[in-house]
């Protein structure tokens, strides 16, 4: 980026804490959860208060400030930097909702984490007297395990409208939730991201909901009494970038443990210095100018939406689909430039414990991320090209929701 969005005092104790996220990395992955004593560090470096709004000790922040510092961790732990880009994002969009839901997380502790169950398995909400009645099941609550509350998201009974159109979110205070730990997988292992479950269905005060496309939406409730432009803006095209911090600090922290190693690796059979071969350096410097170039294209993408935000300016179509085609086309080089790397090392590349490899398996997860995806997004702006109806009304030019909205819940 071109200058630094993050509080020197913020980026300092970040980086004061990087030598310890890098020594838990390994157990992170283990356990499947960040662990507490690096929440605990984050939180006193101010990393979760990116987004909060002033009125509770916050910065209200410039937008890509979460990008920046999950950068900078992801090069030790792609997981813990996931947290950081999605759990300082998500006090963001608290403070776009009404002004006494930001008061019930934020009043008592100013520190309250909020996650968001980011895919809706089963669940409606009922509207009753007051709020709604509301269960169900969600997937991908990324740092549930370490938030007070979480926002979900489900279509309203007895009203028609399709996809995001229909849908609220709802937010829900930690007692009221169950957390089911389904999260065994290959890649972010880190990031816990559990399942949710409502049951018996709990009432939710009207308050505490607001409609999908309105959080999306440019001067949603929370606008009437935070001055920041992240609480005034459009919100749906900045959402797909949400990530990218994490994606280039994995790619930058696989490349650099790769050069540690290599520089002064010996083959095992030939006794010959690793370094001095062609291939090797040939295919480094492949991949150490494809991460180069993707930090480009994000830094490049950041500053316009920055600029848009900060002057309260519409993204055109073509803006809307080349963002969209960016951050794909950025997600996949880098993911191309571990996996060459990977490939590389040969069989030391396949151990668990080498941290070249820990990053490989979180950017092969990242990239299947909705709004990281290159199928999803590339296809979109190939279809604009050829002059193709895209599906996503703000780029097409039609009075119906945002395709990009689907990105909105980042888990």
């Amino acid at each position: 980026m071109t200058d630094t969005r993050v509080p020197d005092d913020v980026a300092a104790g970040v980086r004061a804490l990087l030598p310890a996220i890098s020594e838990r990395a390994r157990a992170t992955e283990v356990n499947r959860s960040v662990p507490p004593e690096t929440i605990d560090g984050l939180r006193s470096a101010g990393t979760f208060r990116l987004y909060q709004p002033k009125r509770y000790g916050g910065y209200e922040l410039a937008w890509g400030s979460q990008i920046e510092l999950a950068r900078v961790v992801g090069a030790v732990c792609g997981s813990t930097a996931w947290l950081i880009a999605v759990l300082s994002t998500h006090a963001g969009m608290v403070g776009r909702m009404d002004p006494q839901a930001q008061d019930d997380v934020w009043e008592s502790d100013a520190d309250a984490l909020v996650a968001t169950g980011s895919a809706r398995i089963e669940g409606v909400a009922v509207p009753v007297e007051g709020g709604y009645l509301l269960g169900g099941v969600w997937r991908f609550a990324s740092g549930v395990d370490h938030s007070q509350w979480t926002m979900v998201a489900a279509p309203v009974e007895g009203q028609e409208a399709e996809g995001v159109g229909g849908m609220r979110q709802f937010l829900i205070p930690e007692a009221e939730y169950e957390i089911v730990d389904d999260w065994h997988v290959a890649g972010l292992r880190g990031t816990g991201s559990k399942q949710i479950v409502i049951d018996p269905p709990l009432f939710a005060p009207v308050h505490r909901t607001i409609g999908f496309l309105e959080m999306l939406g440019s001067n949603p409730p929370g606008a009437k009494v935070n001055d920041g432009y992240v609480y005034q803006m459009e919100l749906a095209p900045y959402f797909g970038t949400i990530l990218l911090g994490p994606v280039l600090g994995i790619a930058e922290g696989a490349l650099g443990q790769y050069l540690d190693t290599t520089r002064t690796k010996v083959g095992v059979v030939r006794r010959n210095r690793i370094a001095e071969s062609e291939a090797v350096q040939l295919r480094v410097a492949e991949s150490a100018a494809e991460i180069h170039a993707a930090g480009v294209v994000v830094d490049k993408m950041i500053d316009l939406l920055d600029d848009r935000g900060a002057t309260g300016t519409a993204l055109t179509s073509r803006e809307r689909v080349e963002s969209m085609r960016d951050r794909g086309y950025a997600t996949r080089t880098c993911v191309n430039a571990v996996h060459r790397l990977v490939r590389q090392m040969g069989a030391t590349g396949l151990a668990d414990d080498n941290p070249v490899q820990r990053h490989f398996r979180d950017i092969s997860a990242a990239q299947g991320q909705i709004g990281l995806n290159w199928d999803r997004n590339g296809g979109t702006y190939g279809k604009w090209l050829l002059g193709v109806e895209t599906g996503d009304a703000a780029i097409d030019g039609k009075p119906s929701p945002s395709r990009d909205a689907e990105a909105g819940n980042v888990g």
